[in-house]
């Protein structure tokens, strides 16, 4: 592979379609069955070659995102971390300088960090020279359990242990209407929360996404226990189910809440009517399973 001096990536967003918490593992992780499906919307990466050194600074490429975490790139940053990790691995004496575009709201529950701290792996490999793909395995795992997914590469894909033992899978590409009423819910939280085990995903797999699932109960097992202490996410979930959409469902911890369209016109309507009523809301329309354009260089 050709190394080169600046590299541009697009870091995607995720939902789950599905999420199955089915143990507590022995190492204090959770054991999940999850279905994560990429999305059009993405944050965009810049890394460019320094002498040593990881400096860079993060971007409001939305206006309506908070603006509190604008700041300098530091190490409790994960594209920092991710850099970090990739050149220890790679026993090389070089820096980097990132530069991080946010579309993707943070701690919403859409893998943005997770999603910028992949890109920032991809890209430190075409800086560079290619890591080991066990090595580079190993990495993102280390950073957190979305991270092997975005960098995968698939637009979706069913993720077993941590998240990391992945499976492509196939579904038809959807409208899809995204709303975050503004509150942030860590993944801890979330999970201390949770009020059983779930079983794994096999028989709701059928039909998901066409009209045709199987699954009764919420389809994400975090989404009742944050609901009961999270009144916001509630109502966002309502507001989704009032305003037409199908298999509305909480995003990871959340607190990001999204459903499925017929197509894009009605997309658009829901979201429209959505943010009349709450204004103050984080709403946009994108699709999945999504792509965006992988990368660009100067």
């Amino acid at each position: 592979m050709t190394q080169q001096h600046t590299v541009r990536l697009a870091a995607p967003a995720k939902i789950n379609a599905l999420l199955r918490v089915t143990e507590r593992r022995d190492d204090g992780y959770h054991a999940i069955d999850t279905v994560f499906v990429a999305l059009a919307l993405a944050d965009e990466i810049t890394l460019s070659k320094e002498p040593s050194g990881i400096r860079g600074a993060t971007h409001m490429l939305d206006p309506r995102l908070p603006s509190h975490d604008l700041r300098g790139m530091d190490p409790d940053n994960l594209a920092y971390r991710a850099a970090q990790l990739w050149l220890e691995a790679a026993g090389l004496d070089a820096g980097v300088r990132i530069e991080v575009g946010k579309r993707i709201p943070i701690a919403g529950g859409l893998g943005g960090g997770s999603s910028d701290a992949a890109a920032v792996l991809q890209g430190m490999n075409r800086l560079y020279g290619a890591l080991d793909e066990d090595v580079l395995g190993r990495v993102a795992l280390a950073l957190g359990s979305d991270v092997p997914f975005f960098l995968s590469g698939w637009p979706a894909a069913r993720g077993r242990g941590r998240g990391e033992r992945l499976e492509a899978v196939s579904l038809p590409r959807r409208s899809i209407v995204l709303a975050n009423p503004g509150v942030a819910v860590s993944a801890g939280f979330a999970y201390r929360q949770l009020e059983g085990f779930g079983q794994p995903l096999d028989a709701a797999l059928a039909g998901l996404w066409e009209g045709k699932s199987q699954q009764t109960a919420p389809r994400n097992d975090l989404e009742r226990g944050v609901c009961q202490h999270v009144s916001e996410v509630q109502t966002a979930l309502g507001a989704l189910q009032k305003a037409g959409l199908d298999e509305v469902t909480l995003s990871g911890s959340g607190a990001t809440v999204f459903g499925l369209a017929a197509g894009p016109d009605e997309a658009e309507r829901a979201a429209e009517a959505i943010t009349n009523r709450h204004p103050n809301w984080w709403v946009a329309v994108t699709e999945g399973p999504a792509i965006p354009d992988a990368e660009a260089s100067f």
